[in-house]
């Protein structure tokens, strides 16, 4: 026996929740367990890759977002490698995917 469902999205609605104060909490949440994880899997040197990972976050017309950053100089090349033979590291995308589980 099929049943009908009739669904029709309060727009209003889902435009609040994700313009509010709680999802982008839970974005920043999110946002530092990657930086955490990066930090941990991150090669280490002088320390200053590793130092300049951080987190922002805020909510902009579309909804609510964090992004993990790393600041220094040389992140790039850590992230992506070069074409001197510098391997790439993947740091940031290993801890995005450590953090889906």
């Amino acid at each position: 026996m099929a049943v009908k469902v009739r669904f029709k999205a309060d727009r209003a609605g889902i435009n609040n929740l994700v313009r509010s104060d709680m999802l982008r909490r839970e974005c920043e949440r999110r946002a530092e367990l990657v930086r955490w994880t990066a930090q941990q899997i991150a090669p280490v040197r002088t320390g200053r890759y590793r130092a300049s990972m951080t987190v922002t976050s805020g909510t902009r017309t579309r909804g609510a977002y964090a992004r993990v950053t790393a600041n220094a100089p040389y992140s790039v090349y850590v992230e992506f490698g070069n074409r001197l033979g510098a391997p790439r590291q993947r740091v940031m995308l290993r801890a995005l995917q450590a953090a889906r589980g």
